[in-house]
């Protein structure tokens, strides 16, 4: 890398001194990026085998494309007893889409035995969503509160820094309100007090309301 940057930049040197093309850098790094991933690919159902036979509870499975590729892969070696937050299993997805979180949720409810989940808490995904109301139709789904706040405080930082009370209002509206009734009422008199109609972000919380404040899930 030091000897082509030093080319290039003196005095005499150009691209065109290159002795390949840039079309050779990019079929070189094709060619290592196949033989990655099939290494990577075999090493991993090789993985999944030995796990199978050690463990009867072991789970996984593998979805593959038209052209035998692998396009999701999910799988479960690992339970907690002691009362901590535990890992139920993992999943690869190639395409974030509908289709392949219905595969992955498919894949789940066949691992739990058809035992569905009473409540999931995600990101706010569009492809998620559809995927699970798909399969888990009486699911409650929320979406993770801590997200949605870090995400709004990105651009609410600076204007409620120059409005302390309005975001006084906020807190006490979105932490403390008991019922959606009371919820509802606050957002409305926050919103008419502080003439904030307009504000984007602010607008956008209120759409999604039902997914991630606490009021709608007591």
């Amino acid at each position: 890398m030091v000897q082509i940057l030093s080319l290039i930049h003196s005095k005499k040197g150009s691209l065109s001194s290159m002795p390949y093309l840039p079309a050779d850098v990019t079929n070189l790094k094709a060619k290592y990026r196949r033989e990655s991933k099939l290494a990577n690919i075999e090493a991993t159902i090789a993985y999944f085998d030995e796990k199978a036979k050690e463990d009867q509870d072991f789970f996984y499975r593998i979805r593959l494309d038209d052209e035998d590729r692998v396009r999701n892969m999910y799988w479960v070696d690992g339970i907690n007893n002691h009362n901590q937050s535990l890992q139920f299993g993992c999943g690869l997805v190639r395409n974030e889409d509908t289709d392949g979180y219905v595969w992955l949720f498919k894949t789940f409810l066949e691992c739990m035995g058809g035992l569905a989940p009473m409540n999931i808490i995600t990101e706010q995904d569009f492809s998620m969503r559809a995927g699970i109301e798909e399969v888990f139709p009486l699911a409650v789904h929320r979406h993770c509160r801590w997200h949605i706040i870090k995400k709004a405080e990105e651009t609410l930082g600076s204007f409620f820094a120059d409005r302390p009370e309005l975001h006084k209002a906020f807190e006490l509206c979105v932490d403390h309100s008991l019922t959606v009734e009371e919820f509802e009422r606050s957002w409305m008199a926050m919103i008419e007090t502080y003439q904030v109609q307009d504000h984007e972000t602010l607008a956008s919380l209120w759409e999604k309301r039902m997914y991630w404040v606490s009021a709608y899930f007591m």
